[in-house]
């Protein structure tokens, strides 16, 4: 095989339902000098039979092994056996344009970069329908590359803190020790913002490459309630590598951290379904040893610190009731909005209607006045022809004229 340009990294863990899709969405890429690893994470549907199947049919395709573990070693395990220039990690759920990769490696080369980001677009699996979504996030710096020194109070909000729209050079990782948490939620946060605060060269690629599936049941995203410290857990795992790398001594990007933090504990909410369990979390995330509780709070400060500022001397009741009224608000406005949007939908389709018929009437008034213009040159051509045939009658009688003439001026000279 020709050096291989991308290594696609990929954990599976009981996906048998998805698989086909995402790998051929792999193996059909544009971008050909790649090898695809396939870690499953112990599965106990058919999802490995169908992984040994591709390796099978395709020598790009590597299959490993190992018992569950969760992604996060999945991903080390197929970092520790890659060998291509760059390397990315994809969900064993998602599925992929098939320019991804070329436009991502190219925009790569094209910078010397260590760090590639596309945007993606979020597919409902209950509804299928494609959910807006920005995985990119303005503002960012309007360059061809940048670094965390170019914006560190948007360096965690640019992007998310997946690991699925990123493109990584291997050695950059490995030379760094990047690698992921052997956490069973939040695992590729860490590795994220060390490739967000470390990488010299960012670049970003503005398409949407990635198809990023969400509301499926099986997912981990929708078991964060059997285990409510493990988005506590994982922020301060991080936060501790973050701080022993000296990545947050800028209190810029330190109150950029904060606030990326306080967003991801807020996240966090809506997946709880029992009280006492929220109510847990909610006090350990809003406690004197909290990790939030070394944020610096002042009246300058980003969103998702003023909110947990705002919230963190409230009994969780009168939280949850301010959340409520809040949202009962947005409700309300968000019909207002709709309700209004509606009429000017109204509104311009009435226009839209009116300019129709207007241009219906110019089209016939142009076809008529085409007619027109027909039947004006036909008459033009005939009237021409006509002139030109009279010439040429007279050039002729004026030849006939002066032959007969000179003839009998002849003949009178020469009586």
């Amino acid at each position: 095989m020709a050096d291989i340009k991308v290594t696609v990294a990929v954990p599976v863990y009981n996906c048998a339902e998805y698989l086909n899709e995402c790998i051929d969405s792999i193996l059909n890429q544009t971008l050909k000098d790649i090898e695809v690893i396939l870690i499953d994470d112990g599965s106990t549907d058919d999802s490995l039979r169908i992984l040994q199947s591709y390796a099978e049919q395709d020598s790009r395709v590597t299959v490993l092994t190992q018992k569950n573990q969760y992604a996060g070693t999945a991903r080390n395990n197929g970092l520790s056996h890659a060998s291509g220039e760059y390397i990315i990690f994809w969900d064993s759920d998602d599925w992929f344009e098939a320019n991804t990769l070329e436009m991502m490696y190219e925009a790569a080369c094209r910078n010397d970069a260590d760090l590639v980001i596309c945007d993606a677009a979020d597919y409902d699996h209950v509804t299928g329908k494609t959910v807006a979504h920005n995985y990119i996030r303005k503002p960012f710096p309007e360059t061809d590359y940048f670094s965390v020194n170019d914006c560190p109070d948007r360096i965690f909000d640019l992007t998310s803190m997946d690991c699925w729209n990123k493109l990584v050079r291997r050695s950059f990782m490995l030379d760094n020790s990047i690698s992921f948490p052997p956490f069973k939620h939040i695992n590729d946060t860490r590795a994220v913002m060390l490739m967000l605060t470390l990488a010299e060269r960012i670049v970003l690629v503005r398409k949407k490459l990635v198809h990023h599936r969400i509301n499926r049941g099986g997912s981990l995203m929708t078991t964060y309630s059997e285990q409510p410290e493990a988005m506590i857990t994982a922020c301060e795992d991080n936060y501790r590598e973050l701080s022993s790398r000296g990545v947050l001594d800028d209190p810029i990007v330190r109150e950029s951290y904060f606030n990326k933090i306080a967003a991801l504990y807020f996240y966090t909410f809506p997946f709880f379904r029992d009280f006492t369990q929220f109510q847990e979390y909610f006090g350990i995330m809003l406690g004197k040893e909290s990790l939030l509780s070394q944020a610096e709070v002042h009246e300058e400060n980003p969103r998702d610190i003023q909110m947990y500022a705002d919230a963190k001397d409230l009994p969780v009741e009168e939280f949850l009731y301010r959340e409520f009224v809040k949202l009962t608000k947005t409700g309300k406005e968000q019909k207002a909005t709709i309700a209004k949007l509606k009429n000017d939908v109204k509104k311009l389709k009435k226009n839209t209607d009116k300019i129709k018929e207007q241009l219906k009437e110019a089209n016939a008034l142009n076809t008529e006045l085409e007619e027109k213009n027909f039947v004006q040159d036909e008459t033009i051509k005939s009237l021409e022809q006509r002139l030109d045939d009279a010439v040429k009658e007279i050039e002729e009688l004026q030849g006939k004229t002066f032959a007969g003439f000179m003839d009998r001026l002849g003949k009178r000279l020469k009586g």
